[in-house]
């Protein structure tokens, strides 16, 4: 669906940018590209007096340079010509954010910190020495401002895309007020959101105590007792492990770390589900990442990292199991949480709700080898929602599985 000319106004100190745009295919496509990037940014997060990490906000706007101009090349000049009626073009406001937005900050204050880093003592963490920075209040201060600018991008670029609320509510965590508790939730109802993610988030958390819920759970449950089957008689005992996560033959280093994920009930509606699951899909999580915890001190000063093993640990889906909706809440969300290129295994338990259809639907996404990868409009078709691509590997055959880890240790 052609998108209309879009009003551009940044009436900001330092960007002063208006007009219309009025984007072909090729800038929805940049801006889509651009936007799962930018608004995934640390940048994107408000940093607390002494929390979170100054370093990480200020390189994470960094890199937003080498990948606007990546994008730029590979669309070519086309995303550069103004179309229709607009007289601005997606390259004209990129290049303006990076050059009149960014670049300022950037070229005063990245070498700035850098030159106060290389000058920390081993005997003093990178944290602690950047908090002890005389300037780091000031360039926390500087950040903020600069943040509704780069908020103000974040929605022009959703709206080039057609996902307003994605951006808002998911790609920018805890970035957009919840709608689920404000009557029907996220708004997907233009279907747009299937056009462009390959999949249609669930809008809604489900009626537990509607009348017409209780029936049909009722129902799913009386058709299995009725058919006297059981889905475990089908599904063969494994013959061997699963999966095999264990050291290289020689390799006993008792300090060798092993991380594997686990998530259960992984969440009523998209909100919930897509946020735990971007959690689980980045490459690491840094201390600055956590709003608050007991246990924050625990955490490495390198991070957490993705496990190598993602559990899903029972009720995948709600309220019950169709392969439309293991699709549209599990391999959707999972698949676009994943960076591209990127690959984990995946091993499942199913919960009560996935036994409502008798493990059919279950089985068919994640008992027959498939990656769960993110989805193309025309993967969308198939129902599981699996692809070929990098993405979450399944392995089981049953809705069991045996895992043997490094150590000795047994899943």
């Amino acid at each position: 669906m052609p998108t209309k000319a879009m009003t551009i106004a940044f009436n900001l100190p330092f960007l002063s940018l208006g007009g219309t745009w009025e984007p072909d295919q090729a800038e929805r496509d940049a801006a889509w590209e651009l936007l799962v990037e930018l608004s995934t940014r640390t940048s994107m997060v408000e940093l607390a007096d002494k929390e979170g990490s100054t370093r990480e906000a200020l390189s994470s706007l960094y890199k937003l340079f080498d990948t606007t101009r990546g994008i730029l090349r590979a669309k070519g000049p086309t995303v550069a010509r103004n179309h229709g009626d607009g007289n601005l073009s997606f390259a004209v406001i990129a290049v303006r954010v990076l050059n009149d937005v960014l670049r300022p900050v950037l070229s005063e204050w990245h070498p700035r910190l850098d030159q106060y880093e290389q000058l920390r003592p081993p005997t003093i963490g990178a944290s602690d020495w950047e908090h002890a920075w005389e300037f780091d209040d000031d360039l926390r201060r500087l950040l903020a401002g600069i943040r509704p600018a780069v908020r103000q991008y974040v929605m022009v670029l959703a709206e080039a895309a057609q996902v307003p609320e994605l951006a808002n509510a998911v790609l920018v965590p805890n970035g957009g007020a919840s709608q689920a508790s404000a009557g029907p939730g996220m708004s997907f109802g233009n279907r747009h959101a299937r056009s462009v993610l390959g999949f249609r988030p669930q809008r809604q958390m489900v009626r537990w105590f509607g009348p017409g819920m209780a029936c049909v759970i009722a129902w799913r449950m009386l058709r299995i007792r009725l058919g006297k089957l059981d889905a475990r008689r089908d599904l063969s005992l494994p013959a061997g492990p699963t999966l095999q996560h264990t050291l290289p033959p020689g390799d006993a280093t008792p300090s060798t770390e092993y991380w594997f994920d686990y998530v259960a009930d992984t969440g009523d509606a998209f909100e919930p589900t897509m946020t735990v699951a971007w959690w689980a899909g980045r490459n690491r999580i840094e201390k600055g990442n956590f709003a608050a915890g007991a246990d924050l001190d625990q955490v490495p000063p390198s991070g957490l990292p993705r496990g190598k093993l993602l559990v899903l640990g029972g009720d995948e889906v709600y309220p019950y199991g169709t392969d439309r909706r293991y699709r549209n809440q599990i391999a959707g969300p999972y698949g676009l949480a994943l960076p591209d290129g990127e690959s984990s295994d995946l091993l499942v338990l199913p919960g009560n709700h996935d036994w409502y259809d008798n493990l059919e639907a279950f089985r068919k996404t994640f008992c027959r080898g498939a990656t769960i990868g993110r989805i193309s409009p025309r993967s969308a078709r198939d129902e599981t929602g699996a692809t070929d691509q990098a993405g979450w590997k399944t392995h089981q055959t049953a809705s069991w599985f045996a895992a043997q880890l490094p150590g000795g240790h047994d899943l």
